[in-house]
């Protein structure tokens, strides 16, 4: 029921700062309270030692690892994985420390007040949340209710599904970030060269072809300069790239006419891209 972000000045969802994971994993107000007061105190409200162990060191290993000053700012600096790490919060049993807090109240010797906890403190949890907290619908949350779609451009998911029409499985498609991206959400089989920016500009294993993979999907959305035309022939061959999407106005260029002499065939266009595809 709660607001699950975590806006400003105490964070964003991608922030690096000590507290963002926290708040933008375990939200605030009424969430936050019960959430944390759950996960810092769950040892208690179970008998077998293993299990308050576990339960004990999590959300020290998270908080020390995870929610120390520089500790992700360092983890970014050797990974790159800084869109990421605030997520690392998620590994701590949430549901489930909730769920023993709240019936915590079975440790204790049968009796009136085992019975008038375990029904009062579930029931205070829920009216709480509901009187304080912030539906994850609602308008205050930056939310906006309509149809099931998917989160993407309807311009890109269309150049998408072309591409995916006019690709076999295991197919490589060269196309601009965003139709890569919808690609990639769409299709398992038909792989774009660059689904997203920041993970190939993080990979910095040789064998990846980051360079080459980044070259190809700025050559479909912007275009490269005539001293590039080379290289960009070279990443067409290195990553075995069967069909291509480029935006309209790049057909008559560089980019064109390096797919027309790579042996691309034109499959038909449409306001989004003008489609290539090798002969098959």
């Amino acid at each position: 029921m709660a607001q699950v972000g975590a806006p400003a000045p105490l964070g964003g969802s991608g922030g690096l700062d000590p507290a963002d994971p926290w708040y933008a994993s375990l939200g605030r107000g009424p969430a936050l309270a019960i959430a944390s007061s759950a996960v810092l105190l769950a040892w208690l409200a179970t008998r077998d030692r293993s299990a308050r162990l576990a339960l004990a060191l999590a959300p020290g290993v998270v908080l020390a690892a995870f929610c120390s000053p520089g500790s992700l700012r360092l983890l970014d600096d050797l990974t790159g994985a800084g869109s990421i790490l605030w997520r690392m919060v998620w590994v701590l049993p949430v549901p489930a420390a909730v769920g023993l807090a709240l019936t915590s109240p079975a440790l204790l010797p049968r009796g009136a007040a085992r019975s008038a906890l375990l029904g009062a403190l579930p029931a205070a949890a829920l009216a709480l949340l509901l009187v304080k907290g912030t539906p994850v619908w609602s308008a205050e949350n930056g939310v906006s209710v309509g149809r099931p779609s998917w989160d993407v451009a309807e311009g890109d998911l269309a150049a998408a599904e072309r591409l995916r029409s006019l690709s076999r499985p295991g197919d490589v498609v060269m196309a601009p970030e965003p139709v890569g991206g919808a690609l990639a959400i769409i299709d398992i089989d038909v792989r774009a060269v660059n689904p997203r920016d920041r993970y190939v500009y993080d990979r910095r294993k040789k064998s990846f072809y980051a360079t080459e993979r980044l070259l190809l999907s700025r050559g479909a959305a912007d275009g490269v300069a005539p001293e590039e035309m080379p290289a960009l022939a070279d990443a067409l061959g290195v990553l075995d790239v069967d069909a291509a999407c480029i935006r309209p106005v790049l057909a008559p260029g560089a980019v064109g006419r390096v797919l027309a002499e790579s042996g691309f065939e034109s499959a038909g266009a449409d306001e989004q891209c003008v489609y290539y595809r090798l002969p098959r």
